[in-house]
């Protein structure tokens, strides 16, 4: 059996679209933002502010073209939630998909790089233990590890 969601660091966490209406986990771990990769309008009672990405990590188009707007598409959302956050003083944050093992994994590891100062490799060892605790894998889509992998850390994605 599957947990809901987990912190991979002091006020981040992953999760499930579970963990979204889990109104004892939002209220309890004051989550005040959401990023939500899962392509479902999931609503929360808390009222807590979400950013909606849609589309954007559901790609069997493995061009170069495609890459490159993926990667641009992961950097304005995990820019949006830097600013909200930065904007709004609301440090706690929960990234979801349907599961939380790829589309809000790789958003989170990307998040972690750019503005936490985590090196790739950390990035995804923090994932791996938190999913860990979960019960469920992470990152098992080749393509998000490798530009997970690809990044360095402070720089744009």
């Amino acid at each position: 059996m599957s947990v809901e969601y987990a912190q991979v660091a002091p006020g981040i966490y992953i999760g499930s679209v579970q963990a979204v209406i889990n109104d004892e986990f939002m209220r309890g771990a004051d989550i005040n933002l959401v990023v939500n990769g899962s392509n479902l309008a999931v609503k929360n009672n808390t009222q807590t502010p979400t950013i909606e990405v849609v589309d954007l990590l559901d790609t069997a188009d493995f061009s170069r073209e495609a890459v490159e707007k993926l990667r641009f598409k992961i950097n304005a959302v995990v820019d949006a939630a830097r600013d909200y956050i930065k904007t709004h003083n609301a440090p706690n944050i929960l990234f979801h998909c349907y599961a939380g093992i790829n589309r809000s994994a790789t958003l989170l590891a990307v998040y972690l790089v750019k503005y936490h100062g985590y090196r790739p490799a950390d990035a995804i060892a923090a994932l791996v233990a938190a999913n860990k605790t979960r019960g469920l894998p992470v990152l098992t889509n080749p393509l998000f590890l490798a530009l997970i992998n690809d990044m360095a850390p402070y720089s744009t994605f």
